[in-house]
């Protein structure tokens, strides 16, 4: 089904997917262990394995989405975290890529860096 039949929450679910690839692609190169954790994302989100292949192939066209309701912005943006830190060390420049999304997600920048730093706790 194309793009433009799809729902809001849909869409949403396949952004964080992209957006997920994009993060795991910052340092250029996409690690077994990141790909492992975005297809467990992915079919947590309950996104197919034909479409998620679609999206490593980069022959999908997902346009940034954002979701409708806080909790799954929450929930997005610890995912977001927990693949920061799959190996082991933080970059600055997937910091840099989630504290964009949070302030996309609607959050303030002045409390972005007090919720990641929470979201990091909680994962440990």
């Amino acid at each position: 089904m194309g793009l433009l039949f799809k729902s809001r929450k849909e869409k949403a679910r396949l952004s964080i997917i992209k957006n997920l690839l994009a993060l795991s692609l910052v340092d250029g190169e996409l690690h077994e262990n990141e790909k492992l954790m975005i297809s467990a994302i992915a079919t947590r989100e309950g996104i197919s394995e034909k479409e998620f292949k679609k999206m490593l192939e980069g022959k999908d066209n997902t346009k940034f989405t954002v979701p409708e309701d806080s909790a799954t912005k929450e929930k997005y943006l610890k995912d977001m975290v927990a693949l920061m830190m799959v190996d082991g060390h933080i970059d600055e420049n997937e910091l840099s890529l989630c504290k964009m999304t949070a302030i996309k997600f609607g959050y303030r920048p002045e409390v972005i860096d007090a919720m990641f730093f929470n979201f990091l706790n909680e994962l440990k």
